[in-house]
């Protein structure tokens, strides 16, 4: 299981600072704030494709655009930069192809 420091949201959503971990059955993103707190579950299963465009941002941040059936868009950025996003995106590849 890979975890990383992320900043994250939906489509029409805030960014929220927490994490991002890939276990043997999906992704989980958890994030938020005291009291309120998100979490969401993605099978990879459920998981379209995922996209890396340079013109994607949250914030001033670099993010990648996970498409999934049931979720939606997702961005996710790296709180630990571009280095990070790249292995989140190399770590993602792996779990997807099995």
């Amino acid at each position: 299981m890979s975890s990383y420091g992320v900043v994250w949201r939906n489509e029409e959503g805030a960014p929220l600072a927490g994490s991002l971990e890939l276990t043997p059955k999906g992704l989980w993103l958890h994030g938020g704030y005291c009291g309120s707190e998100e979490h969401v579950h993605i099978p990879y299963g459920e998981i379209l494709g995922f996209e890396r465009n340079p013109q994607t941002h949250i914030g001033r941040c670099r993010a990648i655009t996970i498409f999934s059936r049931n979720a939606g868009e997702l961005l996710v950025a790296s709180v630990g930069g571009i280095g990070i996003l790249t292995e989140i995106v190399g770590a993602l590849q792996q779990a997807l192809t099995g």
